[in-house]
Protein backbone atom coordinates (compact mmCIF):
# COMPACT_ATOMS: atom_id res chain seq x y z
CA UNK A 1 0.00 0.00 0.00
CA UNK A 2 1.13 3.56 -1.09
CA UNK A 3 1.60 5.98 2.10
CA UNK A 4 1.28 8.60 0.19
CA UNK A 5 -1.93 8.44 -1.01
CA UNK A 6 -3.43 7.94 3.03
CA UNK A 7 -3.38 11.98 3.22
CA UNK A 8 -4.96 12.44 0.21
CA UNK A 9 -8.12 10.11 1.21
CA UNK A 10 -8.02 11.99 4.94
CA UNK A 11 -8.95 15.26 3.53
CA UNK A 12 -11.63 14.12 1.00
CA UNK A 13 -12.96 12.29 3.99
CA UNK A 14 -12.75 15.54 6.04
CA UNK A 15 -14.29 17.43 3.40
CA UNK A 16 -17.32 15.02 2.74
CA UNK A 17 -17.58 15.06 6.33
CA UNK A 18 -18.23 19.01 6.47
CA UNK A 19 -20.34 18.82 3.11
CA UNK A 20 -22.59 16.68 5.05
CA UNK A 21 -22.58 18.53 8.20
CA UNK A 22 -23.33 21.62 6.71
CA UNK A 23 -26.92 19.91 4.74
CA UNK A 24 -28.43 19.28 8.14
CA UNK A 25 -27.71 22.83 9.26
CA UNK A 26 -29.56 24.33 6.18
CA UNK A 27 -32.58 22.50 7.56
CA UNK A 28 -33.31 23.69 10.26
CA UNK A 29 -33.35 27.72 9.20
CA UNK A 30 -36.78 27.35 7.52
CA UNK A 31 -38.43 26.52 10.39
CA UNK A 32 -37.72 29.84 11.34
CA UNK A 33 -40.96 31.30 9.80
CA UNK A 34 -43.06 29.05 11.74
CA UNK A 35 -41.82 30.56 14.74
CA UNK A 36 -43.28 33.51 13.03
CA UNK A 37 -46.49 31.57 12.30
CA UNK A 38 -48.43 34.02 15.56
CA UNK A 39 -48.32 37.16 13.92
CA UNK A 40 -51.74 36.41 12.20
CA UNK A 41 -52.96 36.64 15.84
CA UNK A 42 -52.25 40.25 15.87
CA UNK A 43 -55.63 40.96 13.82
CA UNK A 44 -57.22 39.38 16.37
CA UNK A 45 -56.36 43.11 18.57
CA UNK A 46 -58.76 44.76 16.06
CA UNK A 47 -62.11 43.70 17.65
CA UNK A 48 -60.87 45.45 20.87
CA UNK A 49 -61.02 49.04 19.34
CA UNK A 50 -64.50 48.21 17.98
CA UNK A 51 -65.25 47.00 21.29
CA UNK A 52 -64.34 50.24 22.66
CA UNK A 53 -66.12 52.49 20.11
CA UNK A 54 -69.76 51.22 21.30
CA UNK A 55 -69.66 53.33 24.17
CA UNK A 56 -69.41 56.28 22.36
CA UNK A 57 -73.04 57.00 21.39
CA UNK A 58 -73.63 57.21 24.85
CA UNK A 59 -72.24 60.75 25.23
CA UNK A 60 -74.23 62.30 22.79
CA UNK A 61 -77.52 62.37 24.99
CA UNK A 62 -75.44 64.75 27.15
CA UNK A 63 -75.55 67.14 23.63
CA UNK A 64 -79.34 66.95 24.21
CA UNK A 65 -78.89 68.29 27.62
CA UNK A 66 -77.81 72.02 26.61
CA UNK A 67 -81.16 73.31 25.29
CA UNK A 68 -82.13 73.40 29.05
CA UNK A 69 -79.66 76.50 29.43
CA UNK A 70 -82.44 78.29 27.29
CA UNK A 71 -84.43 79.10 30.11
CA UNK A 72 -81.36 81.12 31.66
CA UNK A 73 -82.04 83.74 29.00
CA UNK A 74 -85.64 84.63 30.27
CA UNK A 75 -84.44 86.35 33.50
CA UNK A 76 -83.98 89.56 31.32
CA UNK A 77 -87.93 89.57 30.42
CA UNK A 78 -87.88 90.92 34.31
CA UNK A 79 -86.96 94.34 33.24
CA UNK A 80 -89.40 95.10 30.86
CA UNK A 81 -92.20 96.41 34.00
CA UNK A 82 -89.71 99.42 34.73
CA UNK A 83 -90.59 100.49 31.67
CA UNK A 84 -93.68 101.73 32.83
CA UNK A 85 -92.79 104.08 35.04
CA UNK A 86 -94.85 107.19 34.31
CA UNK A 87 -97.99 107.15 36.78
CA UNK A 88 -101.79 107.39 34.98
CA UNK A 89 -102.73 110.57 35.63
CA UNK A 90 -105.72 110.71 37.94
CA UNK A 91 -109.35 111.54 36.54
CA UNK A 92 -110.51 114.96 35.98
CA UNK A 93 -112.29 116.79 38.43
CA UNK A 94 -116.09 117.11 38.62
CA UNK A 95 -116.18 120.00 40.35
CA UNK A 96 -114.07 122.68 38.96
CA UNK A 97 -112.94 123.32 35.07
CA UNK A 98 -110.34 125.60 33.81
CA UNK A 99 -110.64 127.80 30.26
CA UNK A 100 -107.93 129.45 28.01
CA UNK A 101 -109.24 133.11 27.84
CA UNK A 102 -106.96 134.21 25.34
CA UNK A 103 -103.03 134.33 24.24
CA UNK A 104 -99.83 136.71 25.74
CA UNK A 105 -99.85 138.64 22.38
CA UNK A 106 -96.52 137.79 20.71
CA UNK A 107 -95.48 134.81 22.97
CA UNK A 108 -96.40 130.97 23.18
CA UNK A 109 -98.04 132.18 26.54
CA UNK A 110 -101.55 132.30 27.46
CA UNK A 111 -104.31 132.89 29.75
CA UNK A 112 -106.21 130.28 32.22
CA UNK A 113 -108.48 130.57 34.52
CA UNK A 114 -109.98 128.09 37.16
CA UNK A 115 -113.34 128.24 38.35
CA UNK A 116 -116.42 125.80 39.19
CA UNK A 117 -117.63 123.01 36.17
CA UNK A 118 -120.54 124.64 36.01
CA UNK A 119 -119.02 128.20 34.83
CA UNK A 120 -118.83 128.68 30.56
CA UNK A 121 -116.25 130.71 28.37
CA UNK A 122 -118.50 133.67 28.52
CA UNK A 123 -119.77 133.40 32.29
CA UNK A 124 -115.72 133.31 32.73
CA UNK A 125 -115.38 136.58 30.51
CA UNK A 126 -118.45 138.50 32.27
CA UNK A 127 -118.00 141.42 34.36
CA UNK A 128 -121.06 140.73 36.47
CA UNK A 129 -120.12 139.51 40.31
CA UNK A 130 -120.05 136.22 41.29
CA UNK A 131 -121.39 134.99 44.61
CA UNK A 132 -119.78 135.94 47.47
CA UNK A 133 -117.12 132.95 48.59
CA UNK A 134 -116.31 132.40 45.00
CA UNK A 135 -113.01 130.88 44.21
CA UNK A 136 -110.92 131.05 41.09
CA UNK A 137 -107.60 130.73 40.25
CA UNK A 138 -105.51 132.60 36.84
CA UNK A 139 -102.88 131.00 35.81
CA UNK A 140 -100.16 132.60 33.41
CA UNK A 141 -98.45 129.30 31.84
CA UNK A 142 -96.81 128.24 28.42
CA UNK A 143 -99.20 126.76 26.31
CA UNK A 144 -96.95 123.54 25.39
CA UNK A 145 -96.55 119.97 26.92
CA UNK A 146 -94.46 120.12 30.10
CA UNK A 147 -94.14 121.03 33.65
CA UNK A 148 -93.93 124.77 34.44
CA UNK A 149 -93.04 125.69 38.11
CA UNK A 150 -94.02 128.90 39.93
CA UNK A 151 -90.76 129.36 42.00
CA UNK A 152 -88.95 129.77 38.99
CA UNK A 153 -91.00 131.93 37.33
CA UNK A 154 -91.89 129.57 34.13
CA UNK A 155 -95.29 129.95 35.53
CA UNK A 156 -97.57 131.89 37.63
CA UNK A 157 -100.63 131.71 39.69
CA UNK A 158 -103.03 133.81 41.75
CA UNK A 159 -105.35 132.30 44.27
CA UNK A 160 -108.41 134.27 44.57
CA UNK A 161 -111.50 134.30 46.97
CA UNK A 162 -114.27 136.81 45.82
CA UNK A 163 -115.21 138.74 49.40
CA UNK A 164 -118.39 140.34 48.30
CA UNK A 165 -116.82 143.22 46.50
CA UNK A 166 -113.77 142.48 45.83
CA UNK A 167 -111.54 139.80 44.67
CA UNK A 168 -109.01 138.70 47.30
CA UNK A 169 -105.85 136.94 45.38
CA UNK A 170 -102.32 135.94 47.04
CA UNK A 171 -99.51 134.62 44.76
CA UNK A 172 -99.04 131.30 44.39
CA UNK A 173 -95.42 130.33 45.62
CA UNK A 174 -95.28 126.41 45.76
CA UNK A 175 -96.36 124.52 42.91
CA UNK A 176 -96.88 124.38 39.34
CA UNK A 177 -98.15 123.93 36.17
CA UNK A 178 -98.65 120.43 34.29
CA UNK A 179 -99.47 121.07 30.74
CA UNK A 180 -100.90 117.49 29.42
CA UNK A 181 -102.60 118.47 26.33
CA UNK A 182 -102.48 121.83 24.72
CA UNK A 183 -105.02 122.34 21.65
CA UNK A 184 -105.27 126.26 20.34
CA UNK A 185 -108.49 125.71 18.02
CA UNK A 186 -110.86 127.52 19.57
CA UNK A 187 -113.44 124.96 21.34
CA UNK A 188 -111.15 121.98 21.67
CA UNK A 189 -110.30 120.45 25.30
CA UNK A 190 -107.01 120.64 26.69
CA UNK A 191 -105.57 119.10 29.97
CA UNK A 192 -103.35 120.35 32.92
CA UNK A 193 -102.91 119.36 36.42
CA UNK A 194 -102.70 122.79 38.88
CA UNK A 195 -100.87 122.54 42.47
CA UNK A 196 -100.02 126.28 44.21
CA UNK A 197 -100.00 126.70 47.38
CA UNK A 198 -98.92 129.77 49.59
CA UNK A 199 -97.35 129.27 53.06
CA UNK A 200 -99.47 130.45 55.93
CA UNK A 201 -102.60 131.04 53.56
CA UNK A 202 -105.51 129.02 53.61
CA UNK A 203 -106.04 129.25 49.72
CA UNK A 204 -104.74 126.29 47.69
CA UNK A 205 -105.45 124.32 44.65
CA UNK A 206 -104.33 120.71 43.83
CA UNK A 207 -106.53 119.12 40.94
CA UNK A 208 -106.60 117.71 37.53
CA UNK A 209 -108.56 119.83 34.98
CA UNK A 210 -109.82 119.25 31.75
CA UNK A 211 -109.27 122.86 29.94
CA UNK A 212 -111.77 124.85 27.34
CA UNK A 213 -109.76 126.68 24.75
CA UNK A 214 -112.33 129.91 24.60
CA UNK A 215 -110.59 131.43 21.75
CA UNK A 216 -108.03 130.09 18.81
CA UNK A 217 -104.41 130.67 19.97
CA UNK A 218 -101.95 130.79 17.50
CA UNK A 219 -98.35 129.41 18.07
CA UNK A 220 -95.90 132.33 18.00
CA UNK A 221 -94.02 132.17 14.55
CA UNK A 222 -90.22 131.61 14.05
CA UNK A 223 -88.78 134.60 13.82
CA UNK A 224 -86.76 134.93 10.06
CA UNK A 225 -84.03 137.88 10.10
CA UNK A 226 -83.28 139.25 6.54
CA UNK A 227 -80.34 138.29 4.48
Amino acid sequence: MNLSSTPTLVLLVGLCACGTGNAPAAVPAPAAPTAAAPVPAIPTAAPTVAEVAPPQPAATPVVTAEPTAAPAAAPPAATDPPATTEEAPPPPSAEQRAFVTGPLLGTDVVFVTVADAGQTCASVASKASPPKGARRVDLRVLWKSGYYDFSNRMAEAKLGTYQGTFWLKEDATQGGVQVRAAPTQQGSTGRIHVKASRPGSAQAIDAELEVTVCADVEPKKARHDPG
